[in-house]
């Protein structure tokens, strides 16, 4: 069956709930679809599988409510597909597998709005079980999670504070805090919260403070090592300067779990399916997609907004959002006069920017960090592919992720190199130096893993884990 509309939403986090209700406002018909079972996103989701989520603040819960709020009283203007897959997306035509069956979704535009992926941290024994991202725990907490093992907790920007602060919420122990920013990238990220109007996660890093008296709290101090086992590790770590670079050991630390993040990167997935632009930034290692002033992607009738563009936040990404669907609304000839609301959001768009390069500049690792990654370091968990295959795949002519891939199987497992695929280049430029050639992996289609019979084009059935 093929559904068509005017506009095609993927993604019902703050994006493109704001994008679907732009859209309704001016008549246009849409479909908002998202893997997970209800809206909201990561962040502000309120329910997930029938049962409320316990949110870390009364700041952040308001705003939760207050978008779910929003989409309950303009859902009725749009199809909404929760808990699918999209298992292709190809000129405006997207395949999907959920709960409904297999359907096919076309739009004469397509408003992407996937989200950030969290970068891996690596050091030695990573891949443990008992080792979390910042936010993977995050969410852990916010199902109920009874938390019984005291948590170190390592990254840098507000994802980590919000941590603490749901930590001590939730009744749990912190064994320590590792801030990978300095305090002066600290109070410089507080300054542009404020002008940002991020009232919220300031709200949410306040908080924090008070649950961090007593517990040890390190700034420029990262993990070098885990050793032991889920429940009780002893955790190595390192100080190191404005580079990354170690310049000696930290305290050792004895917890029963670990999260530890650097950083958040757009999911390009979608987009690099849709074969969109994207720019590479050598110093951080960030691809993104391009987009013009309005959310226009290089491929005429995609349109990116939120996180999938430039990390900064669900308030940003509400504000991205908006915009692209007035956007396609225009382009659509279905609304007029929206040139000076365009014009107020990308003024407030661009303030969020300010956020953005903050929070990337105390987020992402520097130089020194990859320089030291040891040859027998796992890079790609799913193939288990380490330093030393990839410095081999190099002495056999590889320059690009591409060619690492070929000989390694390196972004072949079950995440099609949605997390090693964020480190790859930076760690190929301190290997392979001017020779590497930045690039993305190439889109392959299922988008995300599917049931076999659906990549056959099989009538399959409903499956049960869809069910209520």
């Amino acid at each position: 069956m093929n559904k068509k509309y005017d506009i095609l939403i993927l993604g019902s986090g703050p994006a493109g709930i704001h994008a679907a209700v732009a859209g309704a406002q001016h008549g246009a018909s849409m479909a908002l679809l998202d893997m997970a079972r209800s809206p909201g996103g990561r962040v502000l989701k309120t329910a997930e599988d029938g049962r409320d989520l316990a949110h870390t603040t009364g700041a952040e819960l308001h705003s939760a409510q207050k978008l779910q709020n929003l989409f309950n009283s303009h859902s009725s203007s749009f199809d909404y597909f929760p808990g699918s897959t999209v298992v292709d997306l190809v000129d405006r035509q997207a395949v999907i597998d959920g709960p409904q069956g297999q359907l096919t979704l076309s739009g004469r535009k397509v408003i992407l709005a996937p989200g950030a992926v969290e970068a891996p941290a690596i050091f030695h024994n990573w891949t443990t079980p008992g080792i979390y991202t910042l936010g993977g725990y995050n969410n852990m907490i916010k199902r109920g999670q009874k938390l019984t093992r005291p948590l170190l907790a390592a990254g840098s920007g507000p994802l980590l504070y919000a941590l603490a602060a749901n930590v001590s919420k939730s009744g749990g122990k912190l064994a320590g805090l590792l801030d990978a920013a300095s305090f002066a990238q600290n109070v410089d990220l507080g300054q542009t919260l404020l002008g940002g109007g991020y009232f919220d996660k300031l709200m949410v890093v306040n908080k924090a403070f008070f649950t961090l008296l007593g517990t040890t709290w390190k700034h420029r101090c990262r993990i070098s090592a885990v050793e032991g086992e889920e429940g009780d590790f002893t955790i190595r770590t390192v100080y190191m300067d404005g580079n990354w670079k170690t310049t000696k050991p930290g305290p050792v630390f004895k917890a029963g779990a670990v999260a530890v993040s650097y950083g958040l990167h757009p999911n390009t997935d979608l987009a690099r399916r849709c074969e969109c632009a994207h720019s590479y930034d050598p110093i951080t290692g960030i691809w993104s997609t391009i987009v013009d002033d309005f959310m226009r992607a290089s491929v005429p009738g995609i349109y990116l907004a939120g996180d999938g563009v430039e990390i900064k936040g669900y308030e940003g990404a509400a504000i991205d959002g908006r915009l692209a669907g007035l956007a396609a609304v225009t382009d659509l000839g279905l609304g007029d006069g929206l040139g000076r609301e365009m014009r107020a959001l990308q003024k407030k768009r661009r303030a969020c920017g300010t956020f953005a390069a903050a929070l990337s500049a105390c987020s992402e690792p520097g130089d020194g960090y990859f320089a030291e990654l040891a040859d027998d370091m796992v890079i790609c968990r799913c193939e288990n592919i380490t330093i030393r295959n990839i410095r081999s795949a190099l002495a056999e002519g590889a320059r690009d992720r591409n060619g690492v891939k070929k000989r390694t199987r390196m972004g072949m497992g079950h995440c099609q190199g949605r997390y090693c695929g964020q480190v790859v280049d930076r760690i190929l430029a301190a290997l392979a130096a001017s020779d590497h050639i930045p690039a993305l992996f190439g889109p392959r289609t299922p988008v995300l893993p599917v049931r076999m019979g659906v990549l056959a084009g099989l009538e399959m059935p409903v499956d049960e884990e869809f069910r209520s």
